[in-house]
């Protein structure tokens, strides 16, 4: 199997580095900044699935032409979704396999399942909800795409929230607050808080090495192969 790594920054390193230890994969294309002509439809003929991880700036155009040349895709790039729903046209319209996921981790989808399911319970008491996201200085989404995930799993689960906002724009009582925090190094920590006058509920990620996302990230590409359709990781883990 063949695998093209669209993004090669620390995250798709560590990808080749798994597609490397595997027998039964191949690394037969990467493509970043130095060699974006090589996004061509003669590059990628061979290919079998491409992980896309180049980033918010140039996710979107990646992606049309990989859905151009009928290559199945798991997209892992945040900070452009409001084009998500275009993005899926064009791989439906392709008859082509695509995944997006704002986290690869175990872990971290489990979290967004018991997160729809804690904002259901939640909806009738008297408790208020917030979400503090820790990431690495050179994140340059803000909120991450993984506290957007969590964000939309509680508002469409809890009447008393009908959008989200960052902490540092202020008070707005129907809008769930994030607080997104860039520093160090730290590869993604998101903590789910709800409090109330007496007491405090709260669930919490922590993503200790990169590498559990690269590990999701091979895992849906072996899953992808030969696919058609819409997915997400709820399908790869079987959630």
């Amino acid at each position: 199997m063949n695998i093209a790594i669209i993004g090669f920054g620390k995250l798709g390193k560590k990808i080749a580095g798994l597609i490397e230890q595997d027998n039964q994969l191949h690394l037969g294309l990467t493509i970043n900044s130095n060699n974006v002509a090589d996004m061509t439809a003669e590059n990628f003929k061979d290919i079998d699935v491409a992980i896309e991880i180049s980033g918010p700036n140039f996710a979107f155009g990646n992606l049309s032409k990989l859905a151009e040349f009928k290559i199945p895709t798991v997209c892992g790039s945040t900070g452009w979704t409001s084009l998500l729903t275009e993005a899926k046209a064009l791989f439906t319209k392709n008859d082509t396999g695509f995944l997006y996921a704002s986290n690869f981790s175990l872990g971290m989808n489990i979290f967004f399942e018991m997160n729809k399911r804690l904002a259901k319970l939640m909806e009738r008491q008297d408790f208020k909800v917030k979400i503090d996201e820790v990431h690495h200085m050179h994140k340059i989404d803000k909120p991450s795409g993984t506290s957007l995930t969590i964000a939309n799993g509680i508002i469409r689960n809890h009447k008393g929230y009908d959008g989200w906002k960052l902490s540092e724009d202020g008070p707005r009582p129907v809008e769930l607050p994030i607080n997104a925090i860039r520093e160090g190094e730290v590869n993604g920590d998101h903590t789910v808080t709800y409090e109330s006058e007496y007491e405090t509920l709260s669930m919490f990620h922590s993503a200790t090495d990169r590498v559990v996302f690269a590990q999701g990230a091979v895992t849906a590409a072996k899953w992808i192969n030969g696919k058609n359709g819409i997915y997400s990781m709820n399908d790869v883990i079987g959630l």
